[in-house]
Parts: C-alpha cells; sequence; structure tokens
C-alpha cells in the first residue's frame, strides 16, 4: 500500500479545522456564560450580557470570549467578574471562569472532531 502525503493540504486541512473547532468552543462557551452574567439596573439593564462575543483568530489559532462595558465604564465587565463580595440578584462573579472550565475536554474534543473531518 502506498500513501501519498501532501504536507501543504494537510497544513490547511488542520488550520480550518482547527479554526472551526476554536470556533464551536467559543460560542459553547459564550452560550453557557450567559445564563451566569449578571443583569442589573446598575449596569445598564442587561448591557453586559448583550456585549458578549465569540471570536477566533485563525492565523494565530486562538479563541476569546469577552464581554464589553459602556463607553462610560469600559472596565465594568472586568469589575463585576472578579469582585466576589458583591451579591448580584441574577447571575455571578466568575460568569465566564465557570463555563470556561466546564467546556474544557468537550472543547479539545470538538476542535479534534472539525480537524479529523477535515483530513479525511
Amino acid at each position: 500500500m502506498t500513501i501519498k502525503w501532501d504536507d501543504s493540504a494537510a497544513r490547511a486541512a488542520v488550520k480550518s479545522g482547527g479554526a472551526a473547532g476554536l470556533k464551536k468552543w467559543a460560542d459553547d462557551v459564550l452560550a453557557a456564560s450567559q445564563p451566569e452574567v449578571p443583569v442589573s439596573p446598575n449596569t445598564g439593564g442587561g448591557f453586559l450580557k448583550r456585549s458578549g462575543k465569540a471570536e477566533v483568530d485563525a492565523g494565530a489559532m486562538r479563541a476569546a470570549v469577552s464581554y464589553a462595558g459602556p463607553s462610560d465604564k469600559p472596565a465594568l465587565p472586568i469589575w463585576v467578574h472578579e469582585n466576589m463580595a458583591v451579591q448580584h440578584s441574577t447571575g455571578k462573579a466568575k460568569f465566564l471562569e465557570g463555563p470556561l472550565l466546564a467546556s474544557a475536554s468537550r472543547g479539545l474534543e470538538a476542535t479534534a472532531h472539525e480537524i479529523k473531518a477535515r483530513l479525511g
């Protein structure tokens, strides 16, 4: 049996599959974090929750899930996420960290699946 290896095709499959898997993973983390994002009249009545986004930089093979603060309070997401002393009526601190840690094995599996699917 002879195997013909096409290095450029294999690299392209790994890159596109990796990016697709990272996007699925980031989308999963975003969706899982949404119910945990605190909603308060003091934080724009849900502005923080609505600002959530999942992005992938395929060139760098990096994914990010982020939340943005309003223009007058750009550090608000960090403060809300990290401040364990604040009691929220809905949601909680560490609203992004918990879903990220819980998704680790599923995210790696999704990424591996996307790569394998492209390699054939």
